[in-house]
């Protein structure tokens, strides 16, 4: 009984639509109308601002690594914790991406996401930010440097090793799941017409 408790907090935590609500409050406009049409924080700095934007993605990011470090210890025995820090951690990125709150239209669960595996393991995540930092500046759009990102934490996870083999299945499967979220930018990227979060407001 615990267990689904503790996902099922997680995914409301997760659910919290951050990006709606700074744009309705500020800018009284829905951020899924705009752009790419999500309420992650690339999509919020199209709305408000870059600066709007990196504050919606911290707080994301807390969406994401405070349940898996806040819940995990307290609800689950020893011998569950890997498995049980992992479902937790889905369980809050889910609820960013399909929020209750919100028609169960959320972002792509980047930041969240982040988060859970800055608590998974925080060395990994660091290298999957200087590879998105890099990217970024070659290329100047965010769907690609968080794919790239997306793509090296498995591979740095499973060459690495002493890790758990939950934490080894679970980096590929959510490697595959930002990508899945990503399959909108991935068209737009084929079709020459994908932008950056520089272009405010495009339509």
């Amino acid at each position: 009984m615990i267990f689904i408790v503790a996902i099922i907090i997680s995914y409301f935590i997760g659910a919290i639509p951050t990006g709606i609500l700074f744009c309705r409050i500020l800018k009284r406009t829905d951020p899924r109308k705009i752009g790419s049409k999500s309420m992650g924080a690339t999509n919020v700095a199209r709305v408000l601002g870059y600066k709007w934007g990196v504050f919606v993605l911290l707080i994301d990011i807390l969406k994401g690594y405070l349940p898996v470090v806040l819940l995990a210890p307290a609800m689950f025995a020893p011998e569950q914790f890997e498995l049980g820090r992992v479902l937790i951690g889905a369980a809050a990125v889910s609820g960013h991406v399909w929020t209750i709150f919100a028609g169960f239209r959320g972002g792509k669960g980047v930041g969240t996401a982040a988060g859970v595996l800055l608590a998974l393991d925080w060395s990994s995540v660091l290298i999957c930010m200087g590879i998105w930092l890099v990217i970024f500046i070659a290329f100047r759009i965010v769907s690609i440097a968080s794919m790239s990102g997306a793509i090296a934490f498995p591979m740095l996870i499973w060459l690495s090793g002493g890790h758990s083999i939950e934490l080894k299945i679970a980096s590929i499967v959510f490697a595959l799941f930002l990508i899945y979220t990503h399959r909108t930018n991935i068209t737009r990227l084929f079709a020459g017409n994908e932008f950056s979060p520089f272009d405010r407001e495009t339509p």
